[in-house]
């Protein structure tokens, strides 16, 4: 038996009357139901990748968001580390004009001690030369008296 189909091309946009044998027609009525199945699965699948790669895609944007998050974080932890490089340089610039300073003043105290040992041994010069004097003069003493007591 034979029957009248009638088949469409859309991508050619043709239309074909046949005459073909009820035994073509179920077979190719076999074959558009396996070609359903095929591009049903091949939907589904399609579906599911589409899904995970949108369930993909959030997560990328969620690390996305983390990182950008850390990454501010780390500037900001940054930017504070240098403020305190920059305080404690200056600081450290502080503490070193303290010590030169005190340098400065350990020199002129080192100085003014010279001048005192200086004067020191002038003064135990002098000194001496005075218990040289009060020595001669109680020489000179013993002897004026010895004189006056020969006189007497």
């Amino acid at each position: 038996r034979n029957v009248l189909a009638c088949l469409t091309n859309k991508e050619e946009g043709t239309t074909k009357v046949m005459k073909l044998s009820f035994v073509k027609v179920k077979k190719l009525e076999k074959d558009l139901l396996l070609q359903q199945e095929k591009t049903a699965t091949f939907s589904a699948k399609l579906k599911k990748a589409n899904n995970v790669q949108i369930a993909t895609q959030r997560k990328l944007d969620a690390a996305l968001e983390l990182h950008n998050g850390a990454v501010a974080a780390h500037a900001e932890a940054s930017k504070a580390l240098e403020a305190n490089v920059a305080r404690l340089r200056g600081e450290l610039l502080d503490e070193v004009a303290k010590v030169e300073a005190l340098e400065a003043d350990l020199g002129i105290a080192r100085a003014e001690n010279e001048v005192l040992r200086g004067d020191k041994a002038m003064l135990q010069n002098t000194i001496d030369a005075m218990e040289g004097t009060i020595d001669s003069l109680e020489v000179r003493l013993s002897q004026e008296r010895d004189a006056v007591h020969r006189v007497e």
